[in-house]
């Protein structure tokens, strides 16, 4: 299932970088796939009954189709490329390129000069960015995960209490109250990451700003 989101997520991704360079291409699937979508919500809303089983299985195709246009060229019209399966993954290739251009300056030039100095510091301070941004990247990821792993335990534990409430079977009941137990463990634990993502990001950000300062007192 991981697999296949992943997929899903890299096509939209493709596709939203590939419109991005073509205007008319990109409006045109936008208004042919906002078209699409909304008559065929209207067949399966209002004709749902009357469909065959292979007609209903063309709509739901065509509606999950045009949902994926749809919202490829939307995004398609960011002025930078598009990123969905990690967001700070522009920014780390623009670091990479970056400290690779600043490695040569400092390789080819004296290293007695003032520049070589001033290069060996955008060098240091575009490392720290680098480790500024991944951290920055995981503690968003251990929030987002927390708070999943703690609202799909809360409704775990609550559908166990309904169980018991309903006069289901004990067996059902505990089983669904001790995984939403689980899931907020696991949800405790991606916070206290996400704590220790803070901390360094608060860390790599005070070296940051002498790195900055530096570079200041230099030019």
């Amino acid at each position: 299932m991981n697999l296949f989101y992943e997929s899903i997520l890299g096509l939209i991704e493709l596709l939203a970088n590939k419109l991005r360079k073509n205007k008319k291409v990109r409006i045109s699937i936008l208004l042919t796939s906002s078209i699409l979508l909304f008559f065929d919500a209207i067949i399966l809303f209002f004709y749902n009954d009357n469909l065959k089983d292979y007609q209903l299985a063309i709509c739901i195709f065509v509606m999950l189709t045009s949902f994926i246009l749809l919202l490829s060229s939307l995004l398609a019209f960011s002025e930078d490329p598009v990123s969905i399966k990690n967001p700070f993954e522009i920014e780390l290739k623009k670091l990479s390129a970056e400290r690779e251009e600043l490695k040569k300056k400092v390789d080819y030039e004296d290293s007695n000069s003032e520049n070589n100095l001033f290069n060996t510091i955008q060098l240091n301070l575009n490392q720290t960015t680098e480790y500024y941004t991944i951290n920055k990247s995981q503690a968003r990821k251990s929030f987002g995960v927390s708070i999943t792993a703690i609202v799909a335990g809360l409704i775990t534990i609550l559908a166990g209490i309904w169980f018991i409430y309903l006069n289901e079977t004990i067996t059902a009941s505990v089983i669904s109250i001790v995984s939403g137990v689980l899931l907020e463990i696991i949800g405790g634990m991606y916070f206290y990451m996400y704590d220790k993502s803070i901390k360094q990001l608060n860390y790599f950000y005070g070296k940051l700003e002498k790195m900055q300062d530096t570079m200041l007192a230099i030019e």
